[in-house]
């Protein structure tokens, strides 16, 4: 039996784009799997399970997914036997599976605990795509009508939530080194053929594909621009996070780390209310807005346009219709009769059709 395989990695990291490469290479993922919607058109490939089971324990310790600090988790007993239930169930059943969920950084051990056979592939990316696809998702959700979410009023929170996330991660490789492959998100989107170097790592038996099979330009983000944050601690400690994984990388795989620069572009803004009036969770919502309104503009253009076009069909109609009636009113016999004979015809034909 292969190892089972725990994808982790902090949200918008690429873990949807592991995810859905690795299902299409053989890995199991899930029976219900978290559909995908306008930030993740292609799925989240997320186990409902899964996910519940760890909802439970935030919830538990008084959290939610938007966790930016260390915790040492309580974890209820009917949990506890959630648990047990799903890795039981799940190794009767298949040879080859896994499971990839965001918030499993901050309970890496816990999986490790329950089993020891596990694989952890995890996968990270520059804090700055990371937060500013973050921001994007919540800016649009707000745009098509949510409520304004946390990310609004605190500017550095999804920043401290990638660190906090990625810290995790950084020290269980650390401590793991034989347990752990270590992927940056632009490794993903240069086609790497990661099934076969799980392979060989880890004898799964998975299906030689290249990454570029599932990898979707259309939704990445850039980094090129500093990311104005509040806190200049929190930038330190990001860098600091960044450094140790780009190290790891570097490492575990035995080659050098993927073309990306190691110092991270932050913009200390003093002020915070000017910082919190520009918020970049507005610009990307304004965004979206003119967006759709060019959408709009569009489609009501379209319409006028087969509008004009119904039109002309039907005056055309009209006077084929017109013309047709003249005829058939028409006293001539040499008009009239060969007209008659070609409408009995057609009549007798349609009728035949019905009834067959």
């Amino acid at each position: 039996m292969s190892p089972p395989v725990i994808i982790a990695g902090s949200h918008r990291s690429g873990t949807s784009l592991t995810a859905q490469y690795l299902q299409k290479c053989g890995l199991f993922l899930g029976d219900s799997l978290l559909p995908g919607n306008a930030s993740n058109p292609h799925g989240h490939f997320e186990d409902r399970d899964v996910i519940s089971i760890h909802d439970s324990i935030l919830a538990a310790n008084g959290v939610t997914w938007r966790l930016h600090q260390r915790i040492v988790p309580v974890i209820p007993d009917t949990v506890w036997s959630r648990l047990q239930d799903f890795v039981e169930q799940r190794q009767a059943r298949h040879t080859l599976w896994g499971f990839k969920d965001p918030r499993v950084c901050h309970f890496l051990s816990l999986w490790r605990m329950h089993l020891p056979d596990a694989k952890f592939l995890i996968v990270y990316r520059n804090p700055i795509e990371c937060v500013r696809s973050m921001n994007k998702r919540h800016a649009q959700d707000c745009a098509r009508g949510g409520q304004r979410s946390a990310f609004y009023s605190e500017p550095d929170l999804a920043l401290r939530i990638w660190t906090a996330s990625n810290l995790m991660l950084a020290e269980f490789a650390e401590a793991n080194p034989e347990l752990i492959v270590l992927i940056n998100h632009n490794s993903l989107s240069k086609g790497m053929a990661l099934s076969e170097r799980l392979n060989d790592l880890w004898r799964l038996n998975l299906e030689q594909r290249s990454t570029a099979e599932v990898y979707d330009s259309a939704l990445s983000i850039s980094a090129a621009k500093p990311l104005r944050i509040a806190d200049s601690d929190v930038g330190s400690a990001a860098q600091e996070v960044w450094s140790r994984l780009r190290k790891l990388e570097a490492s575990t795989s035995g080659k050098s780390v993927t073309q990306e620069d190691d110092k991270i572009m932050f913009h200390h803004e003093t002020n915070a209310e000017k910082l919190l009036m520009e918020n970049e969770l507005l610009t990307f919502e304004i965004n979206y807005c003119r967006q759709k309104l060019r959408d709009t503009s569009q489609a009501e253009k379209a319409i006028e346009t087969l509008e004009r076009q119904l039109r002309a069909e039907q005056f055309s109609a009209a006077k084929a219709n017109h013309a047709y009636q003249a005829i058939a009113s028409s006293t001539s016999w040499k008009i009239s009769k060969p007209l008659r004979v070609t409408v009995n015809r057609f009549r007798e034909i349609a009728s035949r059709q019905k009834s067959k």
